[in-house]
């Protein structure tokens, strides 16, 4: 996280000495999805970061247009991982933000949003409704009277793929196979919510490889939607929480999304933060444990966060080739940014449909039986742009498909 000296004169000063790291050299520019859309400089990291530090100078306001353009970044942070000066845009993108929101009310809509997904209850309630909708076809209806119409929350709603209903997890859970280690399971807010199947997969793969599995009732959100849009006293709030959640005698703490695990990795946790595919392709594979073969093939979707920020969106093949005769291959046009990113697909949907569409075109060309991906908002974004299509190939955890194929010990 950032320091907690958050004054407007040390803010400015943060974002301007982060600033000077930018050579302008523009390598960024042919990896930023805004820019090849637009071709406009102030659409580029480049762009912005001069119009971040313009803003900390004074010698910019924070007006309407400027706020739209760095609004616009969907931060997949592929700038920062291409750039040869190693500036921090995603920590420089948050300051901005900050700076850009401090006397500013958030809207209606997002305190809203924010208040959500810190509201475990609220979001499974939520759920609960949406499965409700589409066990009795209402939802199903409401696609085919008018996909295009009303707001965007009620046509991203509709075109949700079915979800499970949700189910609460136990505190504890022992190892199935020879223990060795503890760790802490992380659920998110949108996962435990939507997205109780992967968990529950992680939890029962980690118990074979003799894992002993703790699920803290005190965790929070890991408040990625708070850091990203300015609100950095709500986003170290919700840290501090789970700083005080995950205190203990654990391995680590593992994570089922990467875009939860790149925010948690800044909030100085008191044990290492982990994505959970990452955390089992490193371990010995168990003697005990049996894999059943496969046949089909699968694609690999690489999530932003875990290819820019965590640097493990490669940990996916070798754990699924223990999986003798599975066809595996990355999904087309890896590197550029699905659409998902947060809060972005609700906020800029057409934009967001436009880069998910050029994922649709190469899932088109080369159908797999199933996709795999590592986080949950680009598995729901990925798999309603299929169900548009009324294409229902799956959208999974890699985790899920590892234990489809584990034949549990006896």
């Amino acid at each position: 996280m950032q320091p907690d000296d958050f004054d407007s004169p040390s803010l400015s000063r943060q974002i301007d000495q982060l600033a000077d790291q930018c050579v302008k050299c523009g390598l960024c520019l042919p990896h930023c999805p805004t820019y090849q859309a637009e071709l406009t400089e102030n659409e580029s990291p480049r762009g912005r970061i001069a119009l971040l530090q313009a803003l900390a100078n004074g010698q910019l306001e924070a007006a309407p247009r400027l706020r739209a353009h760095i609004d616009h970044c969907l931060l997949c942070r592929r700038c920062e991982r291409v750039c040869p000066s190693g500036v921090e845009y995603g920590r420089l993108f948050d300051l901005g933000q900050q700076l850009l929101e401090q006397n500013r009310r958030p809207a209606r809509a997002v305190r809203l949003g924010l208040a959500l997904v810190t509201r475990p209850a609220w979001l499974r309630t939520l759920a609960r409704l949406i499965v409700l909708s589409q066990r009795s076809g209402l939802a199903e209806l409401g696609r085919r009277l008018g996909p295009g119409r009303g707001p965007v929350l009620l046509r991203r709603g509709l075109s949700l793929p079915r979800l499970p209903w949700p189910r609460s997890l136990a505190s504890h859970y022992p190892a199935t196979s020879q223990k060795r280690g503890r760790v802490a399971l992380f659920t998110g807010c949108v996962s435990a919510a939507v997205d109780s199947r992967t968990l529950s997969d992680t939890i029962a793969v980690l118990r074979y490889f003799g894992f002993e599995v703790s699920v803290p009732a005190a965790q929070q959100c890991c408040g990625a939607l708070h850091a990203h849009g300015g609100q950095h006293a709500q986003a170290e709030q919700l840290a501090t929480l789970n700083r005080g959640a995950f205190a203990g005698d654990f391995e680590a703490i593992i994570v089922t999304a990467s875009g939860c695990a790149s925010q948690l990795l800044e909030a100085a946790l008191p044990v290492p933060v982990r994505d959970a595919v990452s955390f089992i392709a490193e371990q010995p594979w168990p003697d005990s444990l049996r894999i059943r073969a496969g046949d089909e093939t699968v694609a690999v979707h690489e999530p932003c966060s875990a290819q820019n920020v965590l640097r493990s969106s490669g940990d996916i093949y070798p754990l699924l080739a223990h999986i003798p005769g599975l066809q595996v291959m990355p999904l087309g046009d890896n590197t550029t940014c699905c659409g998902a990113a947060g809060s972005y697909l609700l906020r800029y949907p057409a934009f967001a449909d436009q880069l998910r569409a050029n994922k649709l075109a190469s899932i088109k060309d080369q159908p797999p039986d199933r996709i795999v991906t590592t986080n949950i908002g680009c598995a729901l974004h990925l798999q309603s742009g299929l169900v548009e299509q009324h294409n229902f190939i799956p959208v999974i955890h890699p985790l899920t498909l590892l234990r489809e194929y584990i034949e549990a010990p006896t």
